[in-house]
């Protein structure tokens, strides 16, 4: 059984951490930086989210006006399991569980820019075990 059953769930937890991190003082202006609209294209509930990190805003759906520089694709559980801190990036993508559209070298330097979301995306989750 799938960790979400709706595309709600999945933005319920996964956009609105990055709703979090883009305003955080610390993290967000590092996003900002980066120059990544990232668009999630997630499976199982099928989800699209477009992160538009100098943006600053992290859209529900995709936009018709916002172009991603960056797509990734995988199911919504491995996405979970990614913030959870569970997932490696590069296995993931070299075992098909995450699909990149965009430059392979980028997405590494954005997971590395990733861990301190983990914190943010356990609490909204699992608020108890934070």
């Amino acid at each position: 059984m799938s960790v979400f059953a709706t595309d709600t769930e999945v933005y319920e937890a996964i956009a609105a951490m990055f709703d979090e991190a883009l305003t955080h003082p610390d993290i967000g202006p590092e996003l900002a930086a980066s120059g990544v609209i990232l668009h999630l294209a997630l499976s199982e509930p099928t989800t699209d989210i477009v992160i538009d990190m100098p943006g600053g805003v992290a859209h529900r759906g995709k936009p018709a006006d916002v172009t991603p520089t960056m797509t990734l694709k995988a199911k919504a559980d491995v996405a979970h399991e990614y913030w959870l801190g569970n997932v490696n990036v590069g296995v993931a993508i070299a075992r098909g569980a995450i699909r990149v559209r965009g430059s392979v070298p980028t997405l590494v330097r954005l997971a590395g820019m990733a861990k301190p979301l983990f914190p943010l995306y356990r609490a909204r989750v699992a608020p108890e075990a934070s």
